[in-house]
């Protein structure tokens, strides 16, 4: 997924200009979200990127979209991909860092693929750097946000990598959200965890669930599960 754009069933993301590209699991994240989560209600996407997320929720959603992203590149490039896109009448992208970004009316479900490598060893390109590490954005900064704009009664679903997943529950915890629902992905059941994602909300009446997703199977095809998932959007299903 290195090429300069990736084409999609129903739309072409541009990411030239754009420091974090289209990764295998931030398409699931966008696929499992617009599958189980679809809302009609306002949807916030925090730190929009090429406009991956926002886009895969509008093929299945009929809510309004908007995304925030304090990159400018970043923004011009997702705003060309959303207005090639037939839902640029149902997104909008915001300029702006989401600790100062306000909104008069709350969001009914949060999504974010934030920076989550943490004191990891930093890349020397500093788009990538501003995009992948927590140094402009901490978690702790991220959960604010999140408990500043979320609905009473909404959802708020992450994507995060297994080791930084007890920070961002306990931070959750901390605002009045628990985990209600989470995702383990996995390269196949012979590998550990690779991504996380979690569903949290302030309601206490939901019953706890967990799923697991194997990406490929240990011959190193697609599984099923995983096809089933991705099939509305990428071209090789």
């Amino acid at each position: 997924m290195g090429n300069d754009y990736f084409r999609f069933k129903q739309f072409t993301i541009h990411q030239a200009r754009c420091a974090m590209r289209v990764t295998t699991d931030a398409c699931i994240l966008g696929a499992w979200v617009a599958r189980h989560y679809p809302s009609s209600g306002r949807v916030l996407d925090i730190g929009s990127g090429t406009g991956l997320l926002m886009l895969m929720m509008a093929q299945q959603m009929t809510g309004w979209i908007d995304g925030v992203e304090m990159e400018q590149s970043a923004v011009e490039e997702s705003c060309r991909n959303i207005e090639d896109s037939p839902w640029s009448d149902q997104i909008t992208v915001h300029h702006a860092d989401i600790r100062a970004y306000r909104s008069e009316i709350p969001y009914d479900l949060i999504v974010s693929n934030p920076p989550f490598f943490h004191g990891d060893l930093k890349r020397p390109e500093a788009a990538q750097n501003l995009a992948m590490h927590g140094t402009e954005l901490s978690l702790m900064e991220l959960v604010s946000a999140i408990d500043r704009l979320l609905a009473a009664d909404g959802m708020s679903i992450i994507l995060i990598p297994p080791h930084r997943s007890e920070e961002l529950n306990s931070l959750m915890r901390d605002a009045g959200l628990r985990e209600v629902t989470s995702l383990t992905v996995r390269h196949s059941r012979n590998h550990p965890e690779l991504r996380r994602i979690s569903v949290f909300s302030r309601r206490t009446d939901v019953v706890k669930m967990h799923e697991v997703l194997d990406i490929r199977e240990p011959d190193g095809s697609y599984s099923h599960a995983c096809r089933n998932l991705l099939e509305p959007y990428y071209l090789i299903f």
